[in-house]
């Protein structure tokens, strides 16, 4: 296979697209003959299952269901899928046999309805697992802020007067001003961001030893207080906008490290407050105790799996594998489907908010794909998925990531931080506290003899101040609708020429926003055309009067354009009079809230009918 280069040292360069797509066209041929699939096909066929949570699975399944009635299903090549549309295809491509008693005419995706019509969502929500999530995010704030204390516990003796005060001053601002001088010319000089913000960390840092030095020797507590209060009242206003305006990304990166000074300095005024009438001696005493707790506390932390204690994530996962699955959790390396069925590319959102690419930065990361083969994407190259895995302390191998239904959560983990998207200070609350539902994995590049270890929760501490990225050891996988939500870029970097897209986002205003950025997507990197003609007129929105439109997909190397059939959730003519009504028994129907992951029977039904008949509509039967 032939590998990329310029990776760093301590990442193995990747797979390229096309040794990707001679293993799994080697596959897709094998997997032709088996299904008893059309040897005539011209190019490969995939189908792209979007996200939107339970709404989108059950919609998706109908889909499915009609695919597999009607014959097309054996023509399947691929299953792009993320969140929601990952419940679906998870469930069907995840049923291993069938009751032999069973003769109905039953499709796979209506074994897996009638299971969810006994179910009130998936989600099992109970008091003692409210409780347990709640302390398991205090655990985990404790744990994310030690590195502060450890800090704030070494820097106490030098503000207290511990130390002669004068020569404190003199080194504090001799290594405050050369950490400042060598961040600067690292800056302007060098051109090593990650370094010059290295010395300018030290410098803030420094600069709040100075000023917990003068209070402690001038006092004016109410003065400083008000400061402190002023400026955090900036600071809040600065980082809980969100990132929607280049000034405000501007005015946020160069914030963060004065951030470090806001706190420290906090810090300092708080416990100069409370031990104001204490004795050096007692001083001293509290500074010790201090600094060895948050010790403590950091050494726990780096032995503790911020995993482990997500608690949400782990319900999350549960109830996924319980209801759409059979209650257990293979690894997608080994099983995922039998030899005649297609490819299910699991799609996540890998964060990388400093990556070295000014594009990844500016979307907050990238796609990044999961396979029974490779896992990884089209922008950083992609690994074996067999060997993606890590050893703990050199031994006992760990592939807990290759877990189908970890992946199909991690794929719609909607509720977690999005560099791009969200605000610094609503990332910071759920990096701090632990409770998104995004995971960290090993990166799949990382050579051998480094994969040892586990993630630890000073990764929350970083994802904190936006400082993790696509190539460290450690990444954050979430959402993949955190990248594009419909699906189908893997598909379209696989060069497929017959794709059909299931659109079940959470659009009731028909502005199909998920579509354009997965367009836009595609554009930038692959300078793939997607056109539907009758979709809309130009700048104009609202709901199309049939459900399925036909498009095309025009590649730049291909003389031919690929077609595209588009699904939408939506309620047109075409549809029943109990669907077409259904709106005044649920008047959010068709666009229930994502975030609505607890279902009924009537639920189910209406979005499962409503998938089934807009595919039977759009999709004729294979004669």
């Amino acid at each position: 296979m032939t590998k990329k280069k310029d990776s760093p040292g301590w990442l193995e360069p990747g797979v390229d697209i096309r040794d990707v797509l001679k293993v799994e066209d080697k596959h897709t041929e094998h997997r032709r003959i088996a299904a008893g699939a059309s040897q005539s096909a011209v190019g490969r066929k995939g189908i792209a299952l979007s996200g939107g949570g339970l709404r989108s699975a059950c919609f998706c399944l109908g889909v499915l269901s009609w695919l597999e009635e009607s014959g097309h299903w054996k023509e399947i090549d691929y299953v792009s899928s993320v969140s929601g549309g990952g419940y679906a295809a998870a469930s069907v491509l995840n049923q291993r046999y069938r009751s032999t008693s069973d003769t109905s005419s039953r499709t796979r995706a209506d074994v897996v309805r009638e299971k969810l019509r006994d179910h009130e969502g998936f989600i099992d929500v109970t008091i003692l697992k409210l409780l347990t999530i709640l302390s398991l995010a205090i655990i985990s704030g404790i744990f994310c802020i030690s590195p502060v204390g450890l800090l704030f516990g070494q820097s106490i003796p030098l503000s207290s007067g511990e130390f002669e005060l004068e020569s404190t001053q003199y080194v504090t601002v001799t290594i405050g001003f050369l950490s400042l001088s060598v961040g600067c010319y690292y800056k302007f000089f060098k051109k090593s961001p990650s370094t010059s913000g290295t010395f300018f960390f030290l410098f803030f840092i420094f600069l709040a030893l100075f000023c917990s030095i003068w209070i402690s020797r001038f006092g004016h507590d109410k003065f400083w207080t008000l400061c402190i209060m002023l400026i955090w009242s900036i600071m809040l206003t600065v980082f809980t906008r969100e990132p929607n305006h280049p000034l405000i990304i501007k005015i946020q990166t160069n914030s963060k490290l004065p951030l470090s000074f806001l706190i420290l300095l906090t810090c300092s005024v708080i416990f100069h407050a409370g031990t104001k009438n204490f004795s050096k001696h007692g001083i001293a005493l509290s500074a010790a105790l201090f600094y060895f707790v948050s010790l403590g506390v950091l050494g726990v932390s780096l032995v503790t799996s911020p995993n482990l204690l997500n608690g949400l994530l782990r319900m999350y996962r549960r109830g996924l594998s319980d209801v759409f699955g059979d209650g257990t959790d293979p690894f997608i390396s080994n099983f995922h489907g039998s030899a005649s069925e297609p490819i299910h590319l699991i799609n996540c959102f890998l964060q990388s908010p400093i990556s070295d690419d000014s594009k990844i930065r500016h979307r907050g990361g990238e796609n990044f794909c999961v396979s029974r083969f490779f896992c990884g994407s089209s922008m950083i190259s992609y690994s074996e998925t067999s060997a993606w895995g890590y050893k703990l302390l050199r031994a006992w191998p760990q592939f807990k990531h290759q877990r189908i239904w970890r992946l199909i959560a991690t794929s719609g983990a909607a509720l977690d931080t999005h560099p791009a998207r969200q605000s610094p200070f609503r990332n910071a609350i759920f990096s701090v506290f632990n409770i998104g539902l995004g995971a960290w994995v090993i990166n799949p590049a990382t050579r051998p003899k480094y994969r040892t270890g586990w993630p630890h929760n000073l990764l929350n501490f970083l994802a904190a101040l936006g400082a993790h990225g696509n190539k460290a050891k450690w990444i954050r996988l979430s959402d993949g609708g955190h990248f594009e939500n419909l699906g189908i870029y893997e598909l379209v970097a696989r060069e497929c020429m017959d794709i059909i897209v299931v659109d079940a986002g959470h659009d009731p205003n028909y502005v199909f926003k998920d579509l354009a950025i997965a367009a836009q997507r595609c554009r930038e990197d692959f300078g793939v055309e997607i056109e539907i003609p009758s979709l809309i007129r130009a700048g104009g929105s609202g709901k199309p009067s049939r459900a399925g439109l036909s498009g095309t997909v025009r590649y730049p190397n291909k003389k031919e354009a690929g077609s595209l059939t588009y699904l939408k959730l939506c309620v047109t003519d075409d549809h029943p009079l109990w669907l077409r009504l259904r709106s005044t028994v649920d008047r959010l129907f068709p666009h229930e809230p994502t975030t609505n992951q607890f279902s009924t029977r009537e639920f189910v039904d209406s979005y499962f009918e409503l998938g089934y008949v807009t595919a039977r509509a759009a999709i004729p039967t294979i004669p």
